[in-house]
């Protein structure tokens, strides 16, 4: 099955053959998995609480979070391939190579784990498309973060990203769950319920061990390392970042194919220089510059630690000048000192390179 830019796929039998992608089959013209032939459960909250309730914003991002859809049809149960996704972060050239992948083209149904929006200059667009091919989209903390904007703790200039993403996403209403089981398998962006849980390969055998009976496999995203790790009979596995991978390889998109017990890791390359366009064209550049500047290096480099660098760095500029991080002051005298490849401020860099691409 091959997908096209409207959502549709091509086949070399009849057009009555294709499918929407995630529909196995269509009902009511909906994805399998948005119909009443699965059931939606909550977890009790003492076992694994959703997120804390917020104050909704004006931007009309609507997030109603749910526990757990919890699916009756086992993964790869009539052995059709899942795509699974994690933190695409606003990257929608690394989600169209993903998508073109031959690997990705033999699949029926996407999962994303969460954080497709924020960081990236084209959240919207990767919204939207993932909504066209029908895919389930999981709640990441970045999610979350989105329908918070108005309130006070992200007034500052630190947050300013964060506010012009919001901006672009005006509209949108998301009912993301923050988890889904299908079978054996469980997907989640942090962990069950806790998608500001930032797990690392030390923590996973109690993540393992915490799991629901019949749950032995766990895939999740959030932290944008690679993992694979076995204990006691169960499996946890990171697929990395869509759009901000962290192993040193730049413009490379990790994802994976579940093809029943299988978990199969690929990898799209994809074209760095028309993410970097789209921070131009879009305006975030100049709205945000420094944070999308150490964005734009992540996507580059695959150096993510960079962006908890550049952090640091403000969080000691602001210090010793008695700011906070939330002072634009303090953002624009750390721009200058920080060990940039390039030493110029993050606004010169935008204008030099609007000009040279």
């Amino acid at each position: 099955m091959r997908w096209t830019a409207a959502g549709r796929c091509t086949s070399p039998m009849t057009s009555t053959t294709c499918k929407t992608v995630g529909a196995s089959p269509l009902a009511n013209g909906r994805p399998m998995w948005m119909s009443p032939s699965f059931s939606t459960s909550t977890t009790p909250a003492t076992a694994n609480p959703s997120p804390a309730p917020h104050r909704e914003g004006p931007f009309l991002i609507a997030l109603r979070p749910r526990a757990c859809y919890n699916s009756r049809k086992p993964p790869g149960g009539d052995r059709m391939p899942i795509l699974v996704l994690a933190d695409i972060h606003g990257n929608l050239p690394a989600l169209e190579a993903v998508l073109a992948h031959p690997a990705a083209q033999s699949c029926t149904d996407i999962i994303s784990l969460g954080d497709h929006v924020n960081f990236g200059p084209q959240s919207r667009a990767v919204h939207d498309r993932l909504v066209s091919l029908g895919a389930v989209m999981l709640l990441g903390n970045h999610e979350e973060r989105l329908t918070r904007p108005a309130d006070a703790e992200f007034d500052g200039y630190n947050w300013r990203l964060m506010r012009w993403t919001a901006q672009q996403m005006q509209g949108v209403e998301l009912a993301l769950p923050t988890d889904l089981r299908r079978g054996h398998v469980l997907f989640t962006h942090g962990t069950p319920g806790q998608p500001y849980h930032l797990v690392y390969p030390a923590d996973l055998p109690s993540v393992l061990d915490a799991q629901p009976d019949g749950v032995n496999l766990l895939l999740s995203g959030h932290n944008h390392h690679r993992w694979d790790l076995k204990h006691n009979g169960r499996r946890a596995v990171n697929p990395g970042s869509v759009g901000m991978a962290e192993d040193g390889r730049g413009a490379v998109a990790p994802f994976l194919v579940l093809d029943g017990v299988d978990v199969i890791r690929h990898e799209a390359p994809y074209d760095v220089n028309a993410v970097l366009r789209a921070f131009i064209n879009t305006g975030a550049a100049y709205e945000a510059p420094e944070m999308c500047r150490m964005a734009a290096h992540v996507m580059q480099t695959a150096e993510y630690q960079g962006v908890l660098k550049l952090v640091r760095h403000v969080s000691a500029v602001t210090a010793s000048m008695s700011l906070t991080l939330g002072d634009e002051s303090a953002w624009k005298a750390a721009d200058r000192t920080f060990p940039w490849a390039e030493a110029i401020s993050s606004p010169e860099y935008w204008n030099r390179l609007e000009k040279s691409l």
